[in-house]
Formats: structure tokens, sequence, C-alpha cells
């Protein structure tokens, strides 16, 4: 596929300690694994540093270094997928990408200011983090919410919410309300479509599943509305038909071999750091990518006009998962 070093712009938003910088990290290390994974195809992630000899990519383990920034962050890296081997259909399946992020200190990416405005306009992926571990309850803000403790109270009408509930303070660092992530989101969903930005990909993470996912067996839309509550739900029936939107679950730390959760609260680090396997850290940028490749030959099908003009899409492979 002909997208040589085409520039991806991603957004990474979310509360502060929501899991922006670790994901980051266990993205990396995904590339790691789906290289080692994948029998047809090499996946490279490099440093770009702007001439031919991009240097590469050192990847942090998390820990307590990481977590959070200092102010906002800026990561240009070179993505590439290309073919071990001389398979068929190789050509369209070649891809190297600028991957471009932006990682925006606590909760500064979550006021839609003139300058993350600019960026959700220009970005082709918007990282949206939701953390049910630091939920607060909506009646006791100032007071950090039992994790079984999930019985919020919805009785208001959304509209009355909306209008007399402020958005989170940007200066505030911290875990959010079920409300103020729902007003947040409300803001960004109202800015893309007042923009028509139809070709942006929304992806909510919900992170630090090595912590909820294994209590929690349902779709995993259920688990964000189980999280968020029935305001959230009305937000995403009213916007999904028009926008790119996808719920991932993400690990950054996975799981150790016996299953368990590979952290140690302790020191904030891997349990583990011999074994490191992040949880869909890959699945929300491969996600775009493969949205955006499909489009890139859904129209050259469509300008060649060619008697067997499908064959593109039926050739195209789809990136590789982990297990």
């Amino acid at each position: 596929m002909s997208n040589e070093n085409e520039e991806i712009k991603i957004l990474l938003m979310g509360p502060s300690g929501s899991g922006k910088t670790w994901y980051l990290n266990s993205f990396a290390r995904a590339i790691e694994c789906c290289d080692e994974q994948d029998e047809d195809f090499e996946y490279q992630l490099r440093e770009f540093s702007g001439d031919a000899q991009s240097q590469p990519l050192f990847i942090s383990k998390p820990s307590e270094k990481y977590n959070s920034v200092d102010g906002p962050n800026d990561y240009y890296w070179e993505f590439e997928r290309k073919p071990k081997n001389n398979i068929s259909r190789a050509k369209i399946n070649c891809s190297r990408y600028l991957l471009y992020f932006f990682d925006y200190t606590g909760n500064s990416a979550m006021q839609l200011s003139e300058e993350i405005s600019a960026i959700v306009q220009a970005a082709h992926l918007v990282l949206f983090f939701i953390d049910p571990t630091s939920l607060v309850n909506n009646q006791t803000k100032n007071e950090e919410k039992n994790q079984d403790e999930w019985d919020f109270d919805f009785s208001d009408s959304i509209d009355e919410k909306w209008k007399s509930h402020k958005p989170c303070d940007s200066k505030k660092q911290g875990p959010l309300t079920p409300k103020e992530y729902t007003v947040a989101i409300k803001k960004l969903f109202e800015f893309i479509s007042r923009r028509n930005l139809e070709n942006l990909h929304i992806a909510f993470i919900v992170s630090k599943a090595d912590q909820w996912l294994q209590n929690y067996d349902k779709k995993i839309a259920d688990v964000l509305l189980h999280f968020l509550g029935e305001d959230f739900q009305a937000l995403l029936i009213a916007y999904q038909k028009n926008l790119k939107i996808k719920i991932f679950p993400n690990s950054s730390v996975g799981f150790t071999d016996d299953g368990t959760a590979n952290f140690n609260s302790e020191s904030n680090a891997l349990l583990d750091p011999n074994i490191w396997n992040p949880v869909h850290s890959e699945d929300p940028i491969f996600w775009a990518l493969e949205d955006i490749e499909r489009n890139v030959l859904a129209r050259k099908n469509s300008i060649s006009g060619w008697l067997f003009a499908d064959q593109l899409l039926r050739d195209y492979i789809p990136y590789h998962r982990l297990d």
C-alpha cells in the first residue's frame, strides 16, 4: 500500500492517572510481540529522527517513573509492517506510518481548549482513557469510590444534568465522577459533529483491565455502561451512528502465567519484569489503521473501474492481534 511515511496524528485524552503514558509503552511492547507472533509480517517501531536512519525505540517497562507526565509530551514514532517472506498480495499489505502522539498532563486534554481543539480537527484517532478503578461517587465527590460500590444515582434527566453540571476542572488532578466523564465525552462528540470530522476515529480505552476484567464477564460495552451509567449509554447511542466509535478493554501490564495481574501495587511496577504481555494495547491503533487502509483501497477501486476492482479489498490482510 502506497502510504510511505504518512503521518497519523493521535491524541490521548483522559484524567490524571488513567494510564495514558503507560499505554504508550505497552503499545510499543505489543508491536514487539506482534513481530514475534506473526509468521508472515514483520512489525517495527522506531524513534523518528527526521533522517534516513531512524533510531530503534527504547521501550520502558511500566514503573513508578511513568505515573504521570509533567507537561505536554509529543512522541514521533515510525511504524512499519512488511512481509517476512515473499508472500502473494504483499504490496497492498505493506504499511509505513509516522505515528504522532499528543500526550497531555493530567486533565488538561479533557478541556477542548483552542490548542486541543486544533489537534482534534487534525487527528486521525482520539484515544479516550476511562479508568474504572479510580471512579469517585457523584454524590461524594471528594471521597474515592470503593471498587465494588457502583450504585450511582442517575435519576435526574440527562439534559438537566448536562446543563447544571460543570465540566471537570482542567487543573484538577486525579479521579473523575461518571458525570464528569460523560460531560467531557459529550463535549467532544458535539465538537466533532459540528466540525463534520467524519473520518476521525474515537477509541474508548477502559484501562487497568488486570484489576477488573476477571470479575466482570460481559461485553466491553456493557462493562462501560456498568461503570459510567445510563447517561453515557444514551450519549453513545445518540452519536455512534454517525461517528467512528469503538470500546476496548486494556491492561498495560497484562497477567502472569497463573492469571494474576502482573502489577506490584507497592512498587507501582511490573510484578514479574520478565513477563510483560499487555492486553489489547495494539487493538485501538490497528483498528484505526485498518479502517484507513480499507477506505484507501475502496477509493482506488472506485477510481479504477476495474472489472475485478474488489480484488484489492479481498487481498487485504488485517493486522495481527496478540494471543
